[in-house]
């Protein structure tokens, strides 16, 4: 066997894995991930630790209960990079309020968050009348930046289960009322579209979020294929025929860019960091070189993409996961070695820019 493994003369942490393509042929994926600090000058500075690569993802709490922490980083190949926030929104100075803009900007990708105070819908009856009021939000000065406090969620109380219902764009929210509920109080969400904001039980806006979207959320979901009986008689263990890549692609909507970042990007953070209102910096384009070799063959540099950029205001990190994938069908006992090496260019400080509402 000519496989001779892994050399890593970068900075970051690195892994490779064989794994089949959506049909079922053998690729190479190399990942490489890199940590960063976020200082007070607005710079970024490698992490002395190094974040390890995350095959399996990672949630908040338990899987289909709590929001998706981290993607699964094992996937054979990524159509676009996703651009992901973890943390609280704070208040200017740490002053309660009942309510706050919080934003993410990178590069021409936005995302802008009105968070709200806990609220909640009141049932309110009279004679044979139902009337569901608002209830003012309560003040806050930092708020979790999750998924659950986002609108979705269900209502499985009625009797009749023709009347359960459930938001399939997020199923661990919050907000959404039944029809003949036995519900009294619902907590509403604490993030809100500013452009399409709750005015009734009956609204339905699509669920806003800085965070992953879980693999069996809408619009993921929709991307995943068909698994049926057909499904199993002529592809089952591979992928099914109407798979698509997009499936991959796990931030908001909002935050999958139009193909591949660079990885210098500016960044602005509005409202999320606990000592600053307003955080500034670009990203380092620290891009790995990844050289793939086949026995008897010349080494080889591979197409380095950058998959994901997830920005953690609590830890105050960046994390960059750089992804290459070789085809090896046909090829696996012929592989020799992968290299992995550093490209390190200079940290900017980014130019003041505004997050447009």
């Amino acid at each position: 066997m000519a496989y001779k493994g892994v050399e890593n003369n970068s900075s970051f942490s690195t892994e490779v894995a064989l794994i089949a393509d959506e049909n079922g042929r053998d690729v190479m994926l190399m990942l490489a991930k890199a940590t960063y600090d976020i200082h007070e000058n607005n710079s970024l500075v490698l992490a002395d630790e190094q974040q390890e690569v995350c095959f399996e993802g990672e949630y908040f709490g338990d899987p289909g209960a709590s929001s998706l922490k981290i993607a699964p980083e094992a996937n054979f190949e990524k159509l676009a990079t996703d651009v992901v926030m973890i943390g609280h929104a704070h208040s200017p100075s740490g002053q309660p309020v009942t309510e706050l803009d919080v934003g993410l900007k990178v590069g021409n990708l936005q995302q802008h968050i009105k968070v709200f105070g806990d609220r909640y819908w009141q049932k309110r009856t009279t004679g044979k009348f139902v009337n569901w009021i608002m209830s003012k939000p309560e003040s806050f000065t930092a708020m979790p930046l999750v998924y659950e406090r986002a609108f979705g969620g269900k209502d499985l109380t009625p009797d009749d289960k023709k009347h359960y219902t459930f938001e399939p764009r997020n199923l661990i929210g919050t907000g959404i009322i039944a029809k003949n509920t036995v519900e009294e109080q619902v907590a509403m969400p604490n993030l809100e579209n500013p452009k399409d904001l709750i005015k009734s039980i009956s609204d339905r806006p699509e669920p806003v979020g800085f965070g992953f979207i879980a693999p069996d959320w809408q619009p993921r979901l929709a991307y995943a294929g068909t698994y049926d009986k057909n499904w199993e008689k002529t592809r089952l263990p591979m992928l099914p025929k109407d798979f698509k890549k997009e499936f991959f692609n796990g931030a908001h909507p909002k935050l999958v860019a139009n193909g591949f970042l660079e990885g210098t990007e500016s960044v602005i953070v509005i409202n999320a960091t606990q000592d600053r209102a307003r955080l500034g910096f670009n990203l380092p384009g620290d891009k790995p070189v990844i050289k793939f070799k086949f026995e008897y063959a010349e080494s080889q540099p591979v197409d380095v993409k950058l998959d994901t950029v997830v920005i953690n205001t609590d830890d105050m990190q960046v994390t960059l996961l750089w992804r290459a994938v070789q085809n090896v069908y046909n090829r696996v006992f012929e592989i020799e070695k992968v290299v992995f090496d550093n490209i390190v260019s200079n940290q900017i400080i980014p130019d003041d820019y505004e997050i447009t509402v």
